[in-house]
């Protein structure tokens, strides 16, 4: 091995140790995920640095106890910050693992949701030790998979194709459904995919997994000839439940809707985790 292997810690969002093939799933397709546990490490008792998001991000990437963490709950606002509430932001004396990485030599990202640092705080990624990085930095808008944009490397990035798009009519509870009677009721159309309400060309929608998934590709692809450390923190499958399709889980027997798109979202990413590991490989 030599002395700077390329290290990407993969961090999923709400997934249950139950919903992998590997701890024993039945239903849920995650060939990927299962090839590393059989090829690495498997842990079968373990315990996050908190039982909420942020404050578990918090401890995980500065290695801190909760009792001594700078973000241990939800719900605060944040002064000076616009809507920043549901999380703190990390201050100029917090350290974090980007930091010590990129003092080993390493090249930095963290791509997808942060979480520990609001926009115009100290707290960003690019103030933490990452050279690059991409996706949410507040943890709320972090629950949308089809935002009108993203910050990569403190810049927005507009997504266009999202403006319009209907949140509210896709996720209300009397809109969740797969109703072939009532085709204005429903979700996805009957090839399982999604129909985005409200945007101007539903063929310009973006999908920030798939965002955040690609990104990951480049920044391995630019820096192949340099030791890397990505820290990739996927929204999947945080809710609220929502998948460009239902595939492989279509056309199943399966008893609703959100079991559906429970797997889907959970396979979406497994097959995004093979495509990480086999340019790795190449």
């Amino acid at each position: 091995m030599k002395d700077k292997p390329n290290i990407i810690f993969i961090l999923s969002d709400d997934l249950s140790y139950c919903d992998i093939g590997c701890y024993g799933q039945k239903h849920i397709r995650t060939p990927n995920i299962d090839r590393l546990a059989k090829d690495g490490m498997r842990f079968t008792q373990a315990y996050a640095a908190a039982s909420i998001c942020g404050p578990s991000r918090c401890g995980l990437l500065t290695g801190k106890h909760m009792g001594h963490a700078r973000n241990r709950e939800h719900g605060q606002p944040v002064s000076g910050v616009p809507g920043g509430r549901y999380q703190h932001s990390l201050l100029p004396e917090d350290q974090t693992l980007g930091n010590v990485m990129q003092a080993a030599g390493y090249k930095t990202a963290a791509i997808g949701k942060w979480a520990v640092g609001l926009p115009g705080t100290e707290g960003v990624p690019n103030k933490k030790g990452f050279d690059h990085s991409f996706g949410f930095y507040d943890q709320v808008r972090a629950h949308s998979f089809y935002p009108e944009f993203v910050w990569r490397n403190n810049e927005p990035v507009v997504l266009e194709g999202n403006f319009g798009f209907d949140m509210h009519a896709i996720y209300r509870s009397n809109g969740r459904r797969f109703d072939a009677d009532d085709p204005d009721q429903n979700t996805y159309d009957d090839e399982g995919r999604i129909i985005p309400r409200g945007v101007n060309d539903p063929d310009k929608v973006q999908n920030t997994y798939d965002l955040c998934e690609a990104e990951a590709l480049e920044f391995i692809k630019d820096n192949a000839d340099h030791p890397f450390f990505v820290y990739l923190a996927f929204q999947n499958p945080h809710g609220p439940l929502i998948v460009p399709s239902l595939e492989p889980y279509t056309n199943t027997d399966w008893p609703s809707l959100r079991h559906k798109e429970w797997g889907s979202i959970i396979t979406r990413m497994d097959t995004g985790i093979g495509k990480i590991t086999d340019l790795l490989e190449s």
